[in-house]
């Protein structure tokens, strides 16, 4: 395996040497059109359109607005289809359910609203360790559209997208703007002595000069190499995935949105923010780097000794002495808890590939 890639992934989950379909500075650019908010309303309704050739139609949602704001618009779209709302129950993370079920029980009910798991991670490793064609656990999304098929459902809708094309991750541009590398920005990801694990820095090309830059990066990276690739590899073992807010005419038009409309410093998806005032959907203002509840997941369920076998093939690339030295870390702090579930997932695809 190349020791390059193993570093990409093991960094910021993602291998971005592929160039082919990353987005320019000039597709970023900002341009002047009238009306701006009704053309994004309009071109995100086109998208939801075209959902009409599926009967039955599930979605998953959470709290956030993205999901709660495609809820509502294919609920005023398609009001006599079969809509089914997945929340997925991670590892004692249960208010997430209970808060998105206040939400939707605002809106008029003409769709279900169901709630599945509790899905153990560490658990479930090798599972979605499968869901991916790299090293990875953030493949945890695999849940929703398992069940929907399994309910004999059309299709799964998400909200992918929504964050890097509308400003969504505001505690990365605060980290930026508070002088953080981009690569310091990424608060579950990077761990500053990461390099004395993989053994050399990693070069991803990234220097932004603005919040522009920023969420390029973003687009480029996590979407192009990590969210896309993970939905295609899903969507091959379950049922169609459909986002909105990738549809071709969205990504053009939302790309060249000046900043201030989509970011004021605080607050992002401004466009969105809108959208959601019109339908009625609860808002939560607050952005922070989401992820499960990976630390008592790993406490309750993990094996940690595992990773002390010097004989594991991941030491052949790796530095033994950083694992043994933060193995005890990974039961109070994320970062390291992904770390070494990384780590887990990266044994795995070594032994495969050894079969």
């Amino acid at each position: 395996m190349d020791i390059d890639y193993i570093r990409k992934i093991l960094t910021l989950r993602y291998d971005n040497r592929d160039e082919s379909q990353h987005s320019t500075v000039q597709d970023w650019k900002p341009t002047e059109s009238d009306d701006r908010s009704t053309h994004v309303h309009e071109l995100l309704m086109d998208a939801v359109l075209k959902l009409d050739k599926y009967d039955k139609i599930a979605i998953t949602v959470s709290s956030g607005i993205d999901s709660m704001l495609m809820l509502a618009m294919i609920k005023q779209a398609f009001p006599t289809k079969k809509i089914l709302a997945i929340t997925t129950n991670l590892y004692k993370m249960k208010s997430e359910y209970e808060m998105a079920r206040q939400y939707t029980e605002r809106f008029e009910k003409n769709f279900e609203h169901v709630q599945i798991g509790e899905f153990s991670i560490v658990k479930n490793l090798q599972k979605l360790n499968n869901y991916s064609d790299d090293f990875r656990w953030n493949t945890y999304t695999c849940f929703a559209p398992e069940y929907a098929k399994e309910q004999d459902y059309d299709v799964l809708v998400t909200g992918d997208g929504a964050d890097e094309l509308f400003a969504g991750y505001t505690f990365r541009y605060e980290s930026w703007n508070n002088g953080s590398s981009y690569m310091q920005c990424h608060h579950n990801d990077f761990t500053d002595d990461l390099y004395d694990l993989i053994g050399g820095k990693v070069m991803y090309g990234f220097s932004p000069n603005s919040i522009y830059d920023v969420m390029r990066y973003d687009f480029n990276g996590k979407l192009l190499h990590d969210f896309i690739p993970t939905i295609k590899k899903i969507e091959s073992k379950t049922l169609p995935i459909e986002s909105p807010f990738l549809d071709k005419p969205v990504i053009e038009y939302a790309r060249h949105l000046p900043i201030e409309e989509k970011y004021d410093g605080d607050i992002g998806k401004i466009h969105l923010r809108t959208l959601c005032d019109k339908y009625g959907v609860p808002q939560r203002f607050e952005k922070v780097p989401f992820s499960p509840n990976i630390v008592d997941d790993w406490r309750d369920n993990g094996n940690p000794e595992f990773l002390l076998d010097q004989t594991l093939k991941i030491y052949d690339y790796l530095n033994y002495d950083w694992v043994k030295k933060h193995l005890h870390e990974a039961q109070y702090y994320l970062r390291y808890t992904n770390k070494m579930l990384q780590l887990i997932c990266l044994e795995m695809k070594l032994r495969d590939e050894a079969r």
